[in-house]
């Protein structure tokens, strides 16, 4: 059966930086210790309409990947875990990001038979597709500089940071190695270019 999401797999664009950094090579003298670089706090983020929302896989920016509209990141990663290009199009015709979610969640519906290894790379798909096609989002991404990002939220341990920290945030992850990504190529303007994205 045909599907309108292209097989994923493992490609040579899934650049994973994971928690690495690299460790200063100075000497802890080398500066007085008031001259040391701070680390930044956390950011939080869940709520669409809350600072940092626009991270969120529900936030109202529609993604172009294989050449079909997605009406929210959502909509594509819940798409993603189903074999019938069918319940597919129904997911991405969902007028919300909340009913696409909803609808992925249906075990109605035949799922890959691999999805706990597929979806890692679904989301990464959906984020660096949300992050590379909006300069706005681009700039609010790199704007974090080195903070760590969490997706804070009682509902999710694995996407999520589980509300108490001790979730595996995966979320948080693919969007820290998106900025990763996005801070070697040189993207994103200060601000978003004049005349929209």
């Amino acid at each position: 059966m045909h599907s309108l999401i292209h097989a994923l797999s493992m490609d040579s664009h899934c650049l994973t930086f994971g928690s690495f950094s690299p460790l200063s090579i100075a000497s802890p003298m080398s500066a007085p210790a008031s001259k040391q670089p701070t680390a930044r706090p956390p950011i939080r983020f869940y709520s669409t309409n809350a600072p940092f929302g626009e991270f969120s896989n529900f936030a109202d920016y529609p993604v172009v990947i294989d050449g079909l509209k997605w009406p929210t990141s959502e909509h594509y990663f819940q798409a993603c875990k189903f074999t019938h290009e069918d319940y597919q199009e129904r997911i991405r015709l969902a007028r919300t990001a909340d009913k696409a979610a909803r609808l992925g969640r249906s075990r109605s519906v035949r799922i890959h038979r691999n999805w706990l290894k597929m979806r890692n790379d679904a989301m990464r798909r959906a984020v660096r597709a949300k992050f590379q096609q909006y300069a706005s989002l681009q700039a609010l991404l790199l704007s974090t500089g080195d903070a760590t990002i969490v997706e804070h939220t009682i509902n999710d341990s694995y996407w999520g940071d589980g509300g108490d920290g001790r979730g595996r945030n995966m979320l948080g992850r693919i969007l820290m190695e998106v900025r990763a990504e996005l801070a070697l190529q040189g993207a994103a303007p200060e601000a978003p270019p004049l005349g929209g994205e």
